[in-house]
C-alpha cells in the first residue's frame, strides 16, 4: 500500500513537471525595473502625444478618418505592431497588448508573461501584480 501511494505521488509530480507548471504564478507580484517603466513611457509617447495638438495635426485621427487605423500599437503614423507582436526597445523586449476594448500599448514582455501566468487581465494585473 505504501509503495502504491509513493507511485501515485511520483506520477503526480511527473504530471506537474511535464505539464509545464509555472512556479512564477505562486511567487506573487513582480517589481518593475526603472528601465522597464522608462521604456513603457517612451515607446508609447508618440501615440499619446498625437492627441495633444489640434485635430487637423493628429495623425491618429487622420488614419482613422481614412479607415487606415488598425488594432495595433503605434510607434508613429507609419510604423505599428499588431497585438502580440514584439520589438526590442532600448534593450528591453516589448510586446503590443490590448487593455480593455480599445487601448493598445507596449509593455515589457516580462510583465505580459507574468500577467498571463497569474491569469489576470492586464488592467487588473498592473494594479496588483506589477509593483512600480
Amino acid at each position: 500500500m505504501k509503495q502504491f501511494k509513493n507511485l501515485l505521488k511520483g506520477i503526480a509530480l511527473l504530471v506537474v513537471v511535464l505539464s509545464g507548471f509555472n512556479a512564477q504564478a505562486s511567487e506573487g507580484p513582480i517589481h518593475a525595473k526603472d528601465s522597464e517603466v522608462s521604456a513603457v513611457k517612451t515607446i508609447n509617447k508618440p501615440y499619446f502625444d498625437a492627441f495633444k495638438g489640434s485635430v487637423e495635426d493628429n495623425w491618429v485621427y487622420q488614419l482613422s478618418n481614412n479607415n487606415q487605423l488598425q488594432a495595433h500599437c503605434y510607434l508613429s503614423k507609419n510604423e505599428s505592431f499588431a497585438i502580440g507582436e514584439k520589438t526590442n526597445y532600448t534593450n528591453i523586449q516589448m510586446e503590443c497588448i490590448q487593455i480593455g476594448q480599445s487601448t493598445r500599448v507596449f509593455w515589457p514582455t516580462r510583465w505580459v508573461e507574468h500577467c498571463q501566468s497569474v491569469g489576470k487581465p492586464y488592467n487588473q494585473c498592473i494594479m496588483e501584480e506589477i509593483k512600480i
